[in-house]
């Protein structure tokens, strides 16, 4: 008896080996369930028009679960035809002893769509805005994806799965510059859109390995990080004319790059920005500026035609509240030596702060003082500036070299115009012979303090015409 008893366990259980091999792979042809998948996807979009053929009865071993599979069938979206490749349907197995089995899954693979088949399936698109994005922004482009949706157990759509590849996309953006050769993969549901492995060309921007990820909220949060490689010169028509607008841009000649940036962008339920920030780091490796007309200063003899930077160390942190912008590296005058500096800048809507430090070897000319400082010698300059609305206020202006150093303290100026100036302190040589020791505080009384002031140039100052500049004029 025990025998038999193994015997029938042995048989039963190659049976049920069979079955699952048979129900994992092949599959059981049936058409029983035809109507169930149809009136299913029916419900969860009365525009869909499914026309199934042949359907096997299937197990996934994986996810432990009952599927009924078809290969060739046809969808139909408001009178449009979706090419499919494939549609599983899971279902409930207590159910299906049950009179109305139950669905829990529908996954549909999609044939590779072409950018015009996109087009023509875009007309049955809703909202029209992205029918319109589609139809005359988007000129080529492969789409692969696959979609699941999932049932709750009264067959009400309770959550969807979006997700694929777009590869040999060319987009046009803005100005009529295209964004090239892209590709990216996708993947969505009702609360969340992750786009990732972002490539492409934009005019002189590569993108690399980017990322972009929307919450779909109450409140909408985009997040993105991407890398771009920048390699521009002013051959890229397209691209200066729509830079041309931004302060020093139209006079870019060249410039080479490599930033890792980060955005965070928060709207509210009707799309207006709430708040935004982004940050960026990197490093510029060359640029190069040109001016049609020469910029000029009245301490310094040579007319600027050209600054040109290298190895740039960059980052920039700007939101709704303040913008910080701190540059670091090597820059040259017009072709001349190449000389470290520092750039710290912070601005928000009422005030702008900014702090230099930089090596200079060019000519300085202060008649006042009779002091020159000749090309090819090294002056450190610092320099502390403050701008709210239409007053400047230098807090420090500092120069320092070998045998001199001048010190401007808490220079104010309204509207470009000299208003008041807090100290002076100045000591130089000239023929390596001190000729200036003093200093002047300028407060309710002027005092001054020194051995020495040289006063030689002053009649020439006061001699020239009349239609030049003031030495305490800015703008």
């Amino acid at each position: 008896m025990r025998k038999f008893f193994l015997i029938i366990f042995s048989l039963i259980s190659i049976f049920i080996i069979i079955l699952i091999t048979v129900l994992s792979t092949v599959g059981v042809e049936t058409e029983k369930f035809n109507n169930l998948i149809s009136q299913k996807i029916n419900q969860v979009n009365n525009n869909i028009n499914l026309k199934l053929t042949s359907i096997k009865f299937k197990i996934d071993i994986q996810q432990i679960s009952l599927f009924l599979e078809t290969s060739s069938s046809q969808i139909n979206y408001r009178d449009m035809k979706i090419p499919t490749k494939n549609i599983k349907v899971y279902i409930d197995f207590i159910s299906l002893v049950k009179s109305e089995p139950e669905v829990r899954k529908i996954a549909l693979i999609l044939e590779e769509i072409n950018i015009n088949e996109l087009k023509e399936l875009s007309t049955a698109f809703k909202p029209s805005n992205f029918t319109n994005l589609i139809k005359n922004k988007i000129k080529e482009g492969k789409l692969n994806s696959e979609l699941e949706i999932y049932l709750n157990k009264n067959n009400i759509l309770e959550n969807f799965i979006i997700k694929g590849k777009v590869s040999n996309l060319k987009a046009e953006t803005i100005d009529g510059i295209n964004f090239n050769k892209a590709k990216f993969s996708f993947f969505a549901d009702k609360s969340d859109v992750l786009i990732k492995t972002i490539y492409g060309e934009i005019g002189p921007v590569k993108v690399i390995d980017g990322d972009l990820k929307f919450n779909l909220s109450s409140e909408i949060l985009l997040e993105s990080n991407f890398q771009t490689k920048i390699n521009y010169n002013n051959q890229y028509i397209k691209f200066k004319n729509m830079i041309k607008d931004i302060k020093f841009a139209k006079n870019l000649i060249n410039l080479e790059a490599d930033i890792n940036n980060t955005i965070s962008i928060n709207f509210d339920e009707t799309y207006r920005v709430k708040k935004y920030n982004y940050k960026n780091q990197g490093k510029i490796l060359k640029a190069d500026f040109g001016f049609d007309q020469s910029l000029k200063s009245t301490f310094l003899k040579e007319k600027i035609k050209k600054i040109s930077f290298v190895n740039l160390e960059v980052n920039t942190n700007l939101n709704s509240k303040k913008n910080n912008t701190t540059i670091s590296g090597k820059y040259s005058l017009n072709e001349g030596n190449f000389l470290p500096f520092n750039l710290d800048n912070i601005n928000n809507d009422e005030l702008l702060k900014l702090n230099l430090d930089a090596e200079y070897d060019k000519l300085i000319d202060l008649e006042f003082i009779n002091y020159k400082k000749l090309k090819n010698t090294i002056t450190k300059f610092s320099l502390d500036l403050e701008k709210k609305k239409n007053i400047i206020k230098i807090k420090k202006i500092n120069l320092v070299d070998k045998d001199s150093s001048i010190f401007f303290e808490d220079i104010v100026f309204d509207k470009g115009k000299f208003l008041s100036l807090k100290k002076v302190q100045i000591n130089t040589s000239k023929d390596n012979i001190k000729n200036n020791d003093f200093s002047v505080l300028f407060e309710k009384d002027i005092l001054i303090k020194g051995n020495q002031f040289d006063a030689s140039n002053l009649p020439k100052i006061f001699n020239k015409k009349k239609n030049k500049k003031s030495i305490f004029t800015i703008k």
